[in-house]
Order: structure tokens, then sequence, then C-alpha cells
């Protein structure tokens, strides 16, 4: 249990990290899309962030 909260843990920041990264220069974030903005952003990093940390609660 330990190994999968250590797990979510560090993913919850590399998400994070993607997130306000991808805020801050969209294009970098999402460099296989065409288009990319922040709202995209928010779609690709920013719900599994918020799905993560709600999945790191529970298990703690």
């Amino acid at each position: 249990m330990q190994f999968l909260s250590n797990t979510l843990y560090g993913l919850i920041w590399g998400f994070l990290f993607l997130t306000l990264f991808g805020l801050y220069r969209p294009w970098l974030a999402l460099w296989w899309l065409d288009q990319a903005n922040r709202k995209k952003v928010l779609t690709y990093y920013g719900l599994p962030l918020l799905a993560l940390f709600v999945l790191y609660v529970l298990v703690r």
C-alpha cells in the first residue's frame, strides 16, 4: 500500500509540473498536437491531476 501511495504522489507532482509548465508554454507541453492552447493543457494534464489527487486521498 505504501508503494501505491508513493507512486501516486510522484505522478501528482509530475502532472502538476506539466500543468503549470503547459499553462506558461502550451506548445511545449503539447508538442504532438497541431494547435495547443491552455484549455487543452488543462484537459490533458489537469483532469488526470485531479483524478490522481482524489485517488491519493482515498488511499491515504
